[in-house]
């Protein structure tokens, strides 16, 4: 790396970290409630455990089936002895 580089991305180092060092505490999300509005079980029946990928079902994606435009999807990466990537299941919450 050239000394130019380093001494331009040490240089912004003090914007980065103002907020952090300035004592004040802000949120990060500052719209994010403070509490949940709804708590939704991802452990299917089979018992399939840790919830690893999440998926929107994006606006403007085709009606008729199953899914709608702002369903959530949630993948379970173990199955339910929690030995990892054995999850076979695909956890739908609809909104």
């Amino acid at each position: 790396m050239s000394r130019e580089l380093l001494f331009s991305m040490l240089s912004l180092l003090p914007l980065a970290a103002g907020p952090a060092l300035s004592g004040e505490e802000h949120p990060l999300i500052p719209a994010l409630a403070a509490s949940p509005i709804a708590s939704i079980l991802t452990v299917p029946v089979n018992g399939d455990v840790n919830p690893y990928g999440v998926a929107f079902v994006p606006d403007g994606f085709p009606y008729g089936g199953i899914l709608r435009p702002g369903d959530i999807l949630i993948s379970n990466f173990n199955a339910s002895f929690n030995l990892q990537g054995t999850g076979t299941t695909i956890v739908s919450i609809s909104t």
